[in-house]
């Protein structure tokens, strides 16, 4: 426990990586931001395997606006080399750990304050890979990041009552994005991405850059 030494713990975790470790960094996502630097330079740069995981990322209610997690996305997803997870459910969590231990380069995994949301085996990804949770009419597709992804699927459900059948993606990962879900979010007419974090610079954003990307590939 360090405190509020965000700084020394990544840029020990750095050392430790270096030295052949794996190191895990636990830390609040609204303190992640004092440790940015180092986890940019030390770790980053250096496609080190430090584990970083996130805790109260999103709204934290009544732990007031000082600890409200909403810029951890924007800044890992800044961070070159770095794998950004984001589970939507406690099954999914140990899944991404085991998977982020295996990584060559840093990762990050993020999850909410409030009480996690419990899925059977059948719900639960693998690897890097999004999971299409519904599969709708090409009109709506909705991405759900990490726990909103229970919010997206009530959208879905209220939509399906009025006659429209939506599309809804699990991403699971946020950086790589899956090419599967891109590809399939794009031959909608709308797509909407439900997120706990900021606009500019969030999940939704990375995603359009990437696809941008993706399309002016030779």
């Amino acid at each position: 426990d360090v405190g509020i030494a965000e700084q020394h713990e990544v840029t020990a975790a750095a050392g430790l990586a270096m030295g052949g470790r794996r190191p895990v960094v636990a830390v609040y996502s609204t303190f992640f931001s004092r440790a940015f630097d180092q986890a940019n330079l030390d770790v980053g740069l250096h496609r080190l395997p430090v584990v970083f995981v996130l805790d109260r990322a999103g709204i934290t209610g009544d732990d007031g606006p000082s600890h409200h997690g909403v810029l951890d996305m924007a800044l890992a997803l800044s961070v070159p080399n770095m794998t950004v997870f984001a589970p939507s459910s406690a099954e999914e969590v140990g899944v991404m750990l085991a998977e982020a231990l295996r990584l060559d380069g840093p990762s990050t995994i993020r999850f909410p304050k409030t009480p996690p949301r419990h899925v059977a085996a059948d719900q639960v990804g693998r690897g890097l890979d999004a999971r299409r949770v519904r599969s709708g009419d090409g009109s709506v597709c909705i991405l759900g990041v990490g726990k909103l992804l229970a919010a997206a699927e009530a959208a879905a459900a209220e939509l399906a009552a009025e006659g429209l059948a939506a599309t809804v993606w699990d991403p699971r990962v946020v950086s790589p994005p899956d090419p599967e879900m891109l590809a399939d979010a794009a031959g909608h007419r709308l797509v909407v991405t439900v997120e706990d974090g900021v606009r500019f610079g969030g999940a939704g954003m990375f995603w359009i850059h990437s696809l941008v990307l993706a399309s002016s590939s030779p």
